[in-house]
């Protein structure tokens, strides 16, 4: 046995070398799973509970942060008229897009196309104003953001540019309508999301029966969370066609370019922090369970190894409340195998039956 300092038994050797290996390999054989089509933390991320929930849930935002800011608290009072604006294929303005008067002195918005446009009964387009609350408004901001870096692919001639503002323009008002026509149902889901408030604060209270209220408040959070994912799909194939329509105005020739075609991945499918992130995760288990399995290194990957159960109990901290009993038994074990690695990394483990005792072998 290579000698370290440290005076130990044969079976205390053994018994250290097999507690790397079997870390090792379960690292390891967590890194190659890793590898498989469809995996992501994704979802791991977004189920994260207790005090550090935001910053994990913040690594894996759901399309236009829609779970955070549909749930924003509407203002106390809203004027309808006063808080609407116009729309322009360069965003909004004060006055309509194009004022015409006709015979009875009506004011009609035109599009650029010349045709006449969904009116309202003050004459202009509706648009998602803080009346819908925030998640409409970058719903709105990131379309436009979206066509603007659309605009700026190399070769776009005039007209290509003009149809864009108008495609813009158009799904801009099919958004403002579709928050429009649903105004009383966004109206009732805030007040279902009062009622839900109200019951969390009457448990804190105690001043009703807690296994009757905390039936109530499962029931309400379920329903409340599952309001808004229609809302959801409804708008993800608006914007599927928003996007269709943007890429149906490159030309074949326009395509032909390599720069082009990129730019418009990237525009459309930017990367995600949780494509980088996947990939560190997928590398530092991967590379933990190497470098223990072949005893190299050992300290720094016990102690990176470490480090990474801590951040994923962290996730799910067993004191949190909401935190399921199945996900607290594995907290135990994740646990467990944290406190071994500080001992394998405390010990220099790899110096028995490891690379590291032919690296680092010290003399008596």
């Amino acid at each position: 046995m290579a000698n370290n300092g440290y005076r130990i038994g044969a079976w205390a050797a053994v018994s250290i070398v097999a507690l790397r290996l079997i870390i090792g390999w379960h690292f390891l054989s967590a890194g190659l799973e890793k590898f498989e089509p469809g995996w992501t933390s994704e979802g791991f991320l977004r189920s994260a509970n207790g005090p550090m929930e935001d910053f994990y849930k913040s690594m894996a935002p759901l399309p236009h942060e829609w779970d955070k800011l549909v749930t924003e608290e509407w203002p106390g009072e809203f004027e309808h008229e006063k808080d609407r604006r116009y729309l322009s294929n360069t965003g909004l303005q004060e006055e309509p897009y194009v004022a015409e008067r006709n015979e009875e002195k009506k004011i009609i918005a035109k599009m650029p196309d010349g045709s006449t446009a969904a009116d309202d009964k003050v004459g202009h387009i509706p648009f998602p104003t803080k009346a819908y609350g925030p998640w409409a408004s970058r719903i709105a901001k990131d379309w436009t953001d979206t066509a603007e870096k659309f605009k700026k692919i190399g070769g776009m001639t005039e007209e290509q540019i003009k149809l864009v503002d108008y495609y813009t323009l158009r799904q801009l008002e099919r958004l403002s309508n579709y928050f429009d026509q649903r105004r009383a149902i966004v109206a009732e889901y805030h007040h279902e999301l009062d009622r839900l408030r109200g019951m969390l604060d009457e448990s804190e209270s105690g001043k009703t029966e807690l296994a009757y209220l905390e039936d109530r408040i499962k029931r309400k959070e379920a329903e409340v969370e599952a309001t808004p994912r229609k809302w959801v799909a409804d708008l993800e194939a608006e914007q599927a066609m928003f996007y269709e329509q943007l890429r149906s105005l490159v030309s074949e020739d326009q395509l032909k370019s390599a720069t082009t075609k990129q730019r418009l991945a990237t525009t459309f499918d930017p990367p995600k922090k949780i494509q980088t992130i996947d990939k560190v995760v997928t590398w530092v288990t991967l590379g933990v369970g190497v470098l223990l399995i072949f005893g190299l290194f050992t300290r720094l990957a016990a102690v990176v190894g470490a480090g990474f159960l801590l951040s994923v109990i962290s996730t799910q901290p067993p004191w949190a409340e909401g935190v399921l009993p199945t996900i607290k038994l594995l907290t135990a074990y994740q646990g467990i195998e944290f406190v071994a690695l500080l001992v394998l990394a405390a010990i220099g483990a790899g110096t028995w039956a490891g690379l590291d005792g032919l690296l680092f072998r010290r003399e008596e």
